[in-house]
């Protein structure tokens, strides 16, 4: 489903629209593919709800306002407080009720001899949290069975960052589980891999990525089928 609200946005409840302004249609449309559209190799994925907007209005029906911020909540629940690196002024992280499958894992919990595969990063950029723009950003991926079920999602709102601003705030992201500590972390990658001399296509492992980084902590990837026995 394509979600564009921007000719449509006077038939969304009053309580969206405050979010999902007319002048970022094109930017949520994006969103929704990125997050909902289910990848053969994606990292994170929604089984419910399908959409964005249906993520918005279950969060409604579940708090009666998308005011608020709820990281202390989340950092209570376990989640680094590395995760919430947006100030806490401006932005907000919203927990709402859903379920998928999550496939981040933090570099310090996986064993020491898993493979890790060096890719060139793809996907959404987000125009205030992108510390680069265009190609060339590296990330790592290992195999997919480290994936996890979770039951919510997180919701990153946003002061309203658009030309001729219609709100006050904005969705700035989605995503099914914790959010992805550390949104400057993509670039973070790229040094380390061309610190350690990774490329592309390259393989090492959990050990060997954990020095490089040298206490650093990075997210990978969990989609590639690189456990022996795999084919």
């Amino acid at each position: 489903m394509s979600v564009r609200v921007g000719s449509n946005q006077r038939h969304l409840p009053q309580e969206l629209a405050k979010v999902l302004p007319r002048e970022g249609s094109e930017y949520f449309s994006q969103l929704n593919e990125l997050r909902f559209r289910h990848r053969p190799h994606a990292d994170h994925t929604f089984l419910s709800p399908g959409n964005l907007i249906e993520l918005l209005a279950r969060a409604v029906r579940q708090r009666g306002t998308l005011e608020g911020d709820d990281r202390m909540i989340m950092q209570m629940q376990g989640i680094p407080k590395a995760a919430f690196d947006l100030p806490e002024e401006k932005y907000s992280y919203l927990q709402v009720a859903a379920e998928g499958r999550v496939g981040s894992m933090p570099l310090s919990e996986l064993p020491e001899w898993v493979p890790v595969v060096v890719e060139e990063e793809e996907g959404f950029e987000h125009t205030l949290l992108s510390g680069t723009q265009g190609g060339g950003r590296l990330c790592f991926s290992v195999d997919s069975d480290f994936q996890r079920l979770v039951n919510y999602a997180t919701i990153i709102i946003a002061p309203n960052w658009f030309d001729q601003p219609t709100t006050t705030r904005s969705v700035l992201d989605v995503v099914i589980g914790p959010p992805p500590f550390g949104h400057h972390s993509i670039p973070l990658k790229s040094k380390i891999a061309k610190r350690a001399g990774l490329k592309p296509g390259m393989s090492i492992t959990v050990g060997e990525l954990k020095a490089a980084a040298n206490g650093m902590e990075i997210l990978l990837g969990c989609h590639l089928k690189n456990l022996p026995g795999h084919h």
